[in-house]
């Protein structure tokens, strides 16, 4: 099985939702699932954004809806079905207006067969990738006027500016969602198939993470990838503590030390020394005050394996 052929696990209950639209059971194996934004709160190519209102209904009607090719609603074109959909809020993002950027967030499915091998790979690749819906909003109010957008009431069109001010229709009241497609060029920018993670064997926790901060658009990840990367961000918490409680130590030591060594280096001055140095930078400076320390202070063991030319009288006792 090649990189193109595999696939984040399904989850008992993702199977559940698509198994509502299939006539026979499908197994995991059977289904190849895939996660895309279908739109956004943002201002559009042609001079329109939705509501977040408009979003949350058209989470509503897009469950269930079939993806088709640039709009050709011909049971020929049919590609892909939307089993689960969500609105997102992108924490610390914002769209064009200066709002909280929130995004109508899918996840489809297709079946895993030799017709749709070829469609699957570019997917994968990146090739299958933008996307636009299709659907029906009552209203589209103008953001100059508040009117009826392009109405004999209002004479602005979205995309123009007036007296400084950006036009745009906002669309709300949404009656219906038929379909979305794959497409070239979207009406909206951010309207694609989003990233899949997806772990192979043999890669580290710290690749992943890399590969989070490198990434061009939104990532998706499975539960249980979520639960890894959950596990191993709690074993760093414990590391962390440990390594703190072992500076900690290493800052005790160094006082003891300089005290001995440098007697005039107040204790406040040690510590902060401690606390601006690395962990290494605190085992050499270790190092260093016990060596001077020792030379200060030399010492002989208790027990040695040279033969003392001392000679004992009656009073002389060891332990």
């Amino acid at each position: 099985m090649n990189k193109s052929d595999k696939n984040s696990a399904v989850r008992a209950e993702e199977l559940e939702k698509i198994n509502l639209y299939s006539r026979k059971k499908l197994s995991e194996q059977e289904v190849y699932t895939f996660s895309i934004n279908l739109c956004d709160n943002d201002i559009d190519r042609d001079g329109e954004c939705f509501s977040d209102e408009a979003l949350e209904t058209l989470a509503e009607l897009f469950v269930g809806k079939t993806a088709v090719l640039d709009h050709m609603a011909k049971s020929s074109n049919q590609v892909a079905r939307t089993y689960e959909t969500q609105v997102l809020e992108i924490k610390g993002k914002t769209n064009s207006l200066g709002k909280p950027y929130k995004v109508l967030r899918a996840k489809a499915y297709m079946p895993r067969n030799e017709k749709n091998k070829a469609f699957i790979e570019e997917i994968e690749a990146g090739i299958k990738k933008e996307v636009s819906v299709s659907c029906s909003a009552r209203k589209r109010t103008c953001s100059i006027c508040g009117k009826q957008s392009r109405s004999l009431e209002c004479g602005h069109l979205p995309g123009r500016e007036y007296g400084g001010k950006k036009c745009y229709a906002v669309l709300d009241e949404i009656s219906d969602a038929y379909e979305w497609s794959f497409v070239a060029v979207p009406a909206q920018k951010n309207a694609a198939v989003t990233k899949n993670y997806k772990k192979f064997k043999g890669e580290k926790m710290q690749d992943i993470i890399k590969s989070f901060a490198e990434a061009e658009a939104d990532i998706s990840i499975s539960g249980e990838q979520a639960k890894e990367l959950y596990d191993y961000i709690k074993s760093l918490e414990q590391k962390r503590e440990e390594a703190a409680a072992y500076r900690e130590e290493l800052c005790e030591e160094i006082k003891k030390l300089a005290a001995v060594v440098l007697p005039s280096l107040a204790d406040s001055s040690a510590m902060a020394i401690g606390k601006m140095a690395s962990t290494a930078q605190l085992l050499e400076i270790k190092k260093a005050l016990k060596e001077k320390a020792e030379e200060l202070m030399p010492f002989t063991v208790q027990l040695s394996s040279e033969k003392s030319s001392r000679i004992f009288n009656g009073r002389d006792y060891n332990i």
